[in-house]
Parts: C-alpha cells; structure tokens; sequence
C-alpha cells in the first residue's frame, strides 16, 4: 500500500484506471492539515502544473486505507490512540474517537462520546448513533476533516492532482 501521496500518483499513473480500481478496492479517507475545502479539492480540475513535485509538497495529503489492523469482527476504530485503526495524531481528537463500519454500499460511523465529536458534511452527528456516509461525503473528527473516497474517486483525484 503506498504511503505518501506521491506515491500514491506513481501508482495512478503506472497502473493506469481500470488496474489502479482492481487493486485499491474498497474505501480510503483523504485529509489534509491545510486549510483546503476537500468537496471543492475533489471537483477542481488541475489544468497547469509548471513544478508539479514542489506543488504536491506544498500540500500535507494523507489517505488511509479505511481497513482493519487485525481480523475480527470489531468495527474500524479511528483516534489518537496507536492502537486505532485509524490513527490522526491531532489534539481535537480523541483516544478512541469514532467507529467506522460497512454498510450497504457506504460506511456508517459511530461517533464514541468524544470530546470534540464528529460531525457528517458539517452537521454533528449524535454519540454512539450510527450515522451513514457515502463517497465524497465529508467527516470531521474533532478538528480533522477528512473525505470519504473510493478507487475511482482516489484514481481520479491523484490523476489531477500529480
């Protein structure tokens, strides 16, 4: 699994779509520390890059893989804590902050009566109720925003933006 965004556009552009899409299956959350409108990110298209690597730089992208460390049957936890899932090393979230599980053709998550809470495009969602959530649909743990993408949204996105 590649672990930089910059490696992430290498696989985009060795793979290409469609072998890209068959190897990425399932569902990643994309963040940033800059002050950046993910919705508006994902819809932008990139038409000049005249230093494309100090550009990518420039930006602190992070994707997770939204997976299990271990195989059980426990939901995908996500917060501080090493012993997440998903881990945002921030101070606005919590230990364990949120879950995170399949639902449908989405995921549902599970805000876990954090201190800072969770919230679903910008509205907060009550603790400990599951809340669905889509593709492209923003979620906010504490502080740290994040966008709920797929192959295809991750392909098309690192496609641009590399």
């Amino acid at each position: 699994m590649p672990s930089s965004f910059a490696e992430w556009v290498e696989q985009a552009r060795s793979l290409g779509e469609r072998k890209f899409v068959a190897r990425f299956v399932g569902f990643y959350l994309l963040s940033t520390e800059d002050n950046v409108e993910l919705q508006t990110m994902l819809q932008t298209k990139v038409t000049e890059a005249p230093n494309p690597r100090r550009r990518l730089a420039s930006r602190n992208f992070e994707i997770r893989n939204v997976i299990k460390a271990a195989e059980n049957d426990e939901p995908i936890s996500v917060g501080r804590s090493r012993t997440c899932d998903i881990v945002f090393k921030h101070p606005s979230v919590s230990k364990v902050h949120a879950h995170l599980r399949p639902a449908g053709s989405g995921l549902s998550v599970v805000d876990l009566k954090s201190r800072n809470g969770t919230s679903v495009n910008g509205m907060a969602i009550a603790a400990e109720k599951p809340t669905p959530v889509d593709c492209q649909d923003r979620i906010q743990f504490g502080s740290v925003q994040t966008m709920v993408l797929d192959a295809g949204d991750l392909f098309d996105l690192v496609s641009r933006m590399g």
